[in-house]
């Protein structure tokens, strides 16, 4: 039950960065396809030249719609944000109360497992956000626009 409780919370946790999909720059490959792996990076700038080209969007609509879409990245990095520090507080809780039933070696052991599992979780996202590139939906008609 622990395993599964703790894999379920990892699984929060590394999906809680998701990017938001525009396009169709992030394919799933291979066995990776069925664990949620990607390949390709994330650009937010190329993912909305996909998809206004998709609609056909005039320069007015690109206008806008990309604050539009902007905002919808700032909300949902708040929300991961904010889901990411749940999760961590409930695993933290969840370690504090495992803890109080061990003996000192299997805390000794614990103590090690969890930093091991720390390290796997930030590699993880380290390489999950490198994927995800920058986060702007700008390009360089809206940046000219606002000089």
């Amino acid at each position: 039950m622990e395993k599964i409780s703790s894999s379920v919370l990892l699984f929060a946790l590394a999906c809680s960065a998701a990017p938001p999909v525009f396009g169709d720059e992030m394919k799933m490959s291979g066995d990776g396809a069925s664990h949620g792996h990607m390949e390709g990076d994330y650009d937010p700038k190329k993912s909305f030249e996909d998809f206004s080209r998709k609609l056909a969007l005039s320069q007015e609509q690109r206008e806008k719609i990309r604050p539009i879409l902007n905002r919808e990245v700032d909300e949902m990095k708040k929300v991961h944000a904010e889901a990411r520090e749940k999760t961590m507080r409930i695993m933290e809780e969840h370690q504090r109360k495992v803890m109080g039933h061990l003996t000192p070696q299997q805390k000794e052991k614990y103590r090690t497992m969890i930093t091991e599992r720390k390290m796997k979780m930030e590699q993880m996202m380290k390489e999950h956000h490198g994927m995800m590139g920058g986060a702007a939906i700008d390009d360089h008609e809206s940046k000219q626009g606002r000089q």
